[in-house]
């Protein structure tokens, strides 16, 4: 994942890439709409660059951000993942906290911040 004050954020999963930045602008002013349970991906953290010292400070309040990942074979949404958040569920973790705040993105919302993956083969426009 990237992120500089210059740069857009985007985090990469399997062959998807979704824009955070853009994201995160859509569901501006947006109150949670569920929780995680933080142990539900604990395993996966793993896959995930995690900076400890930045993890010690975020924002536990701030929700999870969640898009619906496409299922490969029918492209019809399936499994939720978090797009915006690993540091915030990795310190969730480490203090035995085991709910988060999420939004979960729609369908139609997923695929206009997704740069690549499923049908999108190159960035699209906004």
């Amino acid at each position: 994942m990237s992120n500089t004050s210059t740069e857009r954020q985007v985090f990469e999963a399997l062959a998807f890439v979704w824009d955070v930045t853009a994201a995160l602008e859509l569901i501006e002013g947006r109150q949670p709409n569920r929780h995680i349970n933080v142990d539900d991906w604990a395993d996966l953290l793993r896959f995930v660059s995690i900076d400890e010292n930045h993890a010690a400070t975020v924002d536990l309040s701030k929700p999870i951000l969640l898009a619906p990942l496409p299922d490969p074979s029918t492209g019809q949404p399936g499994l939720e993942i978090p797009i915006d958040g690993w540091h915030r569920l990795s310190r969730a973790l480490s203090e035995r906290i085991t709910t988060l705040p999420a939004i979960a993105l729609t369908p139609e919302e997923e695929r206009k911040v997704r740069i690549r993956g499923g049908s999108r083969s190159s960035r699209h426009g906004r």
